[in-house]
């Protein structure tokens, strides 16, 4: 997959892996919605089972593969990276899984904790990549090569136009900061799943002997 030099969020279908446009739509709108929409179904206590893991086995693999498709570009010889006005436009998917993080942290009961777990970290960390992930690799990269990544539109044979060793340098920081946050995302929502418990069987605790 060639990714078009003015590519967007609406690109994003383009690399899902289905042909159809109409799935591909769907498959979108199944993204930004049902995060939400399981977020509301908890609070009302009818949040079926299958509900979080056909996102967590359907709709998150998916969404991981177009992404890594369109950060590595397998197809192109050159692997080039992505530029600024590619990538940032995918911190949109960011706002998807805001209602479920909210949830997680702030929620006093939370009926599948482990499972909207599994959501915020592997579907986000490929989000966290293409985005957060790719500002660092820029950013190192200028700061190692002195100037930003050329992008010389060069043929197949002429496609070593990056300082080698700097972008080695950037891809490890890349790859670093990618780690950190598969690290801090299941510590922060343990910790806060945590305070919750905690302080639920203090009340409950305060209410016994408030009985007696």
């Amino acid at each position: 997959m060639a990714w078009p030099q003015d590519a967007t969020i609406v690109d994003f279908i383009q690399a899902l892996p289905t042909p159809s446009l109409a799935v591909n739509l769907a498959f979108v709108v199944a993204v930004f919605l049902l995060p939400a929409v399981m977020v509301w179904l908890d609070r009302q206590q009818r949040l079926p089972l299958g509900l979080p893991w056909a996102y967590l086995l359907v709709v998150a693999p998916a969404l991981m593969y177009a992404l890594l498709m369109i950060g590595f570009q397998p197809n192109n010889y050159c692997n080039n990276i992505l530029r600024h006005g590619q990538f940032r436009g995918f911190y949109v998917l960011f706002v998807a899984f805001l209602p479920l993080f909210a949830h997680m942290l702030a929620s006093s009961k939370v009926s599948r904790p482990w499972l909207f777990g599994a959501i915020l970290t592997l579907p986000v960390l490929f989000v966290f990549d293409i985005t957060v992930g790719h500002e660092v690799l820029h950013l190192v990269y200028q700061n190692q090569a002195g100037e930003g990544i050329v992008y010389s539109g060069a043929r197949a044979w002429e496609c070593n136009h990056f300082d080698s060793e700097s972008i080695l340098i950037a891809f490890n920081a890349k790859w670093r900061i990618d780690l950190m946050f598969l690290v801090v995302m299941p510590v922060l929502l343990l910790a806060a799943r945590g305070v919750h418990r905690r302080r639920s069987k203090a009340e409950l605790s305060q209410n016994e002997n408030n009985e007696v």
